[in-house]
């Protein structure tokens, strides 16, 4: 899979979701099963200021081969409008024997610890939410969001954390705190941020943003891995505001070993864009790491040579110690640099490395890395225009800014956050507009690791395509 299908598939996982979430409830109002008992509240073993919600035996287990609901943690028994709820799901499959796969959708959040925010209806109404609660299976266990208190008040402001999976990454992401201001009376300048990225690592800013790369993860234990990051922002007359947000992201590994049977090798590219050298070579920094606990044995590499004119790709057995300086892949990884001498051979578009071989235990490993020749600027007469005019306007002002001639959507999105153009139209505004002149270069595809039959994900967050059994 591409780098590009990737964040395709990382910005679709809470869509999926949704669906997924809408076909439950289409089955279930087909079948119109009878209603689940209602919920009973229990306090007295949860933490001061928690509400430990227990669903009946009704509802926790629909049929046997759905996930059991154990128990729903509300943070706070009542809220403000627009003040975060973190609700908290507890529950297994039958037998523990798929609890791995456990994944959930809170109030139509990804996730099984969600930040959940509230807003009455036109007509003063709180609005009916659900759980659903999905195993390895497509049929979820579905509850209703046990009901809290919305008193008649409204947070003075709040926090929404904005994300984006960086390109040319598997789980490296750009984070953006957002000040909301809802019935706030006096202003609030933030003089630091503080960061709680949910897998023990923190960071403090001055600026409203920062990156985060959950890469590193450990990825062989479950099909998600669930984390909710949390950003407290310190005004300068020591008001604090805190927001989250929940990153659901499948663990490519766990994913390719259950369903494809293959150990799977991650890659990580640097720099993340492929440049030419002064020389007219392309060096391409590569790490290769894995999931399992012992090395893994390279046997095999095959290259393939892709080229410019559309000609078909020549592959070729190459010598895997030639290419890697060794057989053998440890779990930390190994680094290692690539080369593609455009002078050379300058009708090459880029080279691709097909890497097999087998694990201690003798499951077929697979990976795949290329070293790509960067695209070529766009021109007036070879571009795809830019037809919105507030898009337009912000290409020439990152020009401007940045005193280049071709900008990327990252510097624009960089340009933004920062808030270069919040003097300018929002993106979109007009129904039929000119064709212009200033297109990004596109960001190149990665290739990603193949596997037979199987499309391989990376994190939305943080989210990505399920897998289906």
């Amino acid at each position: 899979m591409g780098m590009g299908a990737t964040v395709a598939a990382v910005a679709a996982l809470a869509v999926v979701l949704a669906l997924r979430c809408n076909r439950a409830e289409r089955r279930s109002a087909a079948a119109t099963p009878a209603p689940a008992a209602a919920v009973d509240r229990v306090t007295p073993t949860a933490p001061l200021g928690h509400q430990r919600v227990f669903t009946p035996r009704e509802a926790r287990a629909p049929d046997p081969g759905r996930p059991v609901i154990d128990e729903i943690v509300l943070e706070k028994t009542e809220v403000c409008e627009g003040e975060e709820n973190l609700v908290t799901v507890e529950a297994h499959t039958p037998g523990h024997v798929d609890d791995a796969y456990l994944h959930g959708v809170v109030a139509g959040q990804p996730g099984l610890a969600v930040p959940v925010v509230t807003f009455r209806t036109r007509d003063g109404e709180v609005p009916p939410r659900q759980i659903l609660v999905f195993g390895r299976g497509d049929e979820p266990t579905v509850v209703p969001l046990p009901a809290f208190e919305v008193k008649d008040c409204v947070a003075p402001r709040r926090i929404t954390i904005d994300y984006r999976l960086r390109a040319n990454t598997e789980a490296e992401f750009d984070l953006v705190a957002k000040l909301v201001d809802l019935g706030a009376a006096t202003p609030f300048h933030a003089a630091s941020y503080r960061w709680d990225f949910g897998d023990g690592a923190t960071a403090v800013t001055r600026e409203a943003w920062t990156t985060h790369s959950y890469e590193d993860r450990r990825q062989d234990q479950e099909l998600y891995a669930k984390r909710v990051v949390r950003v407290e922002a310190i005004g300068d007359d020591g008001e604090r505001v805190v927001g989250r947000q929940t990153f659901v992201m499948q663990n490519a590994a766990f994913a390719n070993l259950v369903y494809a049977g293959v150990v799977s090798l991650s890659v990580r590219l640097t720099p993340r864009f492929p440049e030419v050298g002064d020389d007219g070579v392309v060096r391409q920094g590569i790490h290769l790491w894995h999931a399992r606990d012992r090395a893994v044995r390279i046997s095999r590499v095959i290259e393939r040579r892709n080229f410019l004119d559309g000609r078909d790709p020549v592959d070729h057995e190459i010598d895997a110690v030639g290419l890697l300086g060794t057989t053998s892949i440890p779990p930390a990884g190994i680094d290692l640099v690539a080369t593609l001498d455009t002078g050379a051979e300058p009708e090459l578009a880029s080279l691709q490395y097909f890497l097999e071989g087998e694990s201690v235990e003798g499951i077929p490993v697979r990976g795949a890395f290329p070293v790509m020749v960067p695209p070529a600027k766009p021109t007036r007469d070879h571009h795809v225009a830019v037809r919105d005019p507030a898009l337009t306007a912000r290409i020439l002002r990152a020009r401007e800014l940045l005193g280049k001639d071709f900008v990327t959507d990252e510097e624009l999105w960089a340009l933004e956050r920062e808030g270069e153009f919040d003097d300018l139209p929002a993106e979109g505004t007009s129904p039929h507009p000119p064709e212009t002149y200033g297109d990004l270069p596109p960001h190149p595809n990665r290739p990603g690791e193949p596997s037979p039959d199987t499309p391989l994900p990376s994190a939305d967050t943080m989210p990505v395509v399920p897998f289906e059994p």
